[in-house]
Order: C-alpha cells, then sequence, then structure tokens
C-alpha cells in the first residue's frame, strides 16, 4: 500500500496509527516513510525492497513523480499536497491545496504500470471540481529577475499590461498572477534597482551573478563594504543548501565547535571545512 500525505508529521502520526490499528503482526509487516529529508540511498531502498512480507509507504508528494514502485497494489490519496507560495510580506511559506486530476493520475500510477492497482482517495471533493492540471509556478511566485531583464531591453511588463487591460494575460504562456507582478515591482524597488523613472544603475550587478536579485544585492554590498570573503560563503548557502544532508547529520556533527546558535553561522563554518 502507498499512502500520500502531505507534511512529514503527518506520515510519522499515520505510522503510529497503522501500527496501533492493523491486524497484521508487527513482525509480518514492513511500514516505511518516504520524504525529502531522507537520502537517496535510502528512498532508493524503499523503492526496490525485495522483501515478500506487506509493506505500506506512507509518502509525501516525492512519490509522486517519476518514481514506480513495483510491488504496490494499493494507492491511497488524500487529495491535498504541499506547495509553496509567497504572501504580501514577501515571506515564502508552505500551504496545503488540493491536488489537479493530473496529479491524481500521476499518484494512481506509482504502481499500474507493471500489474493491476486500486486507487482509493479520502476526500469528500467532487472530482470534477478538481483543476485539470497544477498551477504553474510563474502563478505562485515573484519574477524580479524577469521583469528586471526585460526592463533592461526597454520592456516594461506593467506598461504592456495596461495596454492590454482586461486581456493582459495573453501576453504570457502561463498567467503570472497580478498580486505577485506588482509585490515584484515592490520588491526591485525596495532593493534600489528601479525607481519613479527606470532601471537604476544596480541593474547590471543585480544581473551580472548568477543568483537571485536579493543574493546579488548582499554581494554588491559586501564588495563595497569590504566583507565579500564572509558573505560569499553566506549568499552561497543562501542560494542553495546542496551540499547539506537531508537528514541533518551535519549539524550534529559541527554542534560542539563554537558557531552559536544560528544555523546559518553553523553552515558557513561547515562550507569552509569542505
Amino acid at each position: 500500500i502507498l499512502i500520500f500525505e502531505e507534511w512529514k508529521k503527518e506520515i510519522k502520526e499515520t505510522i503510529v496509527n497503522i501500527r496501533d490499528r492493523i491486524w497484521i503482526k508487527k513482525e509480518d509487516l514492513d511500514i516505511f516513510e518516504l520524504h525529502w529529508d531522507l537520502s537517496i540511498s535510502e528512498q532508493k531502498a524503499i523503492i526496490e525492497r525485495t522483501s515478500d512480507r506487506n509493506s505500506i509507504i506512507v509518502s509525501t508528494n516525492i512519490a509522486e513523480e517519476s518514481i514506480t514502485i513495483p510491488y504496490i497494489d494499493l494507492v491511497i490519496d488524500k487529495w491535498n499536497h504541499k506547495v509553496w507560495s509567497i504572501n504580501e510580506y514577501w515571506i515564502k511559506r508552505l500551504d496545503s491545496e488540493r491536488v489537479s486530476k493530473a496529479n491524481f493520475k500521476q499518484r494512481g500510477w506509482r504502481a499500474g504500470r507493471v500489474k493491476d492497482w486500486i486507487a482509493v482517495r479520502t476526500n469528500n471533493t467532487d472530482y470534477e471540481d478538481l483543476l485539470d492540471f497544477p498551477t504553474p509556478p510563474i502563478e505562485k511566485q515573484t519574477l524580479e529577475r524577469e521583469i528586471l531583464a526585460l526592463l533592461s531591453t526597454w520592456i516594461d511588463v506593467n506598461d504592456k499590461m495596461a495596454e492590454y487591460k482586461l486581456n493582459w494575460r495573453q501576453l504570457f504562456m502561463n498567467k503570472p498572477s497580478k498580486k505577485l507582478v506588482d509585490l515584484s515591482y515592490q520588491r526591485l524597488t525596495k532593493l534600489w534597482a528601479i525607481d519613479e523613472l527606470w532601471i537604476t544603475d544596480l541593474w547590471r550587478g543585480l544581473l551580472k551573478y548568477p543568483l537571485s536579485v536579493f543574493n546579488s544585492r548582499i554581494l554588491i554590498e559586501s564588495i563595497d563594504r569590504w566583507c565579500s570573503w564572509d558573505i560569499i560563503y553566506m549568499v552561497s548557502i543562501l542560494e542553495s543548501s546542496w551540499f547539506l544532508a537531508h537528514d541533518w547529520s551535519w549539524k550534529n556533527w559541527i554542534w560542539k565547535r563554537n558557531s552559536g546558535d544560528s544555523d546559518l553561522l553553523k553552515q558557513i563554518e561547515l562550507f569552509k571545512i569542505l
């Protein structure tokens, strides 16, 4: 059985409930949790399991994409998943929302490529009320770098939107959120990348580095303040945490070193050691 849950916390609660209620003896049942915090080798071991015992996998939507689990007979889906969104305070957060019809089909087919299977939903939402496809990422994220690049070629998205008025969305293959477009302009103003007239002299520097405009702004400021030797580590970490283990074992290893209580300072110290 493959069960989809939204959060790692819910996965653990579901596993406890299963062990308390299921009639199969514990020694005859394997229960796995599957999520991004597991290492690649741990994920692979679950998917390629060779045991003949009954198995239950409780997973986030990591199991939805590009994974076939050959020994699964039943998929249980709550029709919810977590997605990144940005609120009006520019804070990126994980929210819960209904899956689309395409998501539901993808989840069901995690088992169906190799043998017959059953997909069950545990949600009262009508299937026809689901969106046909998931909302494109461009409708959930701000577009500072893209807008700045367009402005540098004398294309103002706001002007184009005003020109097309109510039909401004036909400008785009995937339709961005008007609220997030406005928020992107506000953020660029806060960074001094644009003003009331046009783009400022900062725009070349912000687009010069293969970074988000925020981390580019930090790096540019550090050069002016003669502290880029330390800040470049911080910017690398903020841009991508690829060098850290999913299971956070690095924290235990570096915990006793004198790097303060900040996770970021600990990561910088580890980055320098590596």
